[in-house]
């Protein structure tokens, strides 16, 4: 895995810190529920971190993970394996949102 954040990565979990947040502020994900990635080059996706609010999350808490699940630090959400699977079978997706919204239950 690469050490360093490229530009596109580092535009990439702005994004997602900014989708997190306004999923809060709209009560569509509550606390440490649901997760988000998003897809970035060389087979590697950025995931939110496990058991972390989407709302206050930062983009230096975003994990990089390795089509082999292998996460160079910290501990991606438990739901991974489920993202990496559809981004090997749907070349056509760039970017995941799990949400739990209260509406829906």
């Amino acid at each position: 895995m690469s050490g360093g954040a490229g530009p596109d990565e580092a535009a990439q979990r702005l994004r997602l810190v900014s989708l997190g947040r306004r999923l809060a502020d709209r009560g569509l994900i509550t606390a440490a529920e649901g997760n988000l990635s998003v897809r970035l080059g060389g087979r590697r996706f950025l995931v939110t971190p496990a058991g972390r609010a989407k709302g206050e999350l930062e983009p230096s808490d975003l994990l990089v993970v390795d089509e082999a699940g292998v996460c160079a630090q910290g501990q991606p959400t438990s739901e991974w394996p489920l993202h990496r699977a559809v981004y090997a079978l749907r070349s056509d997706v760039s970017a995941i949102c799990h949400a739990h919204p209260p509406y829906a239950t």
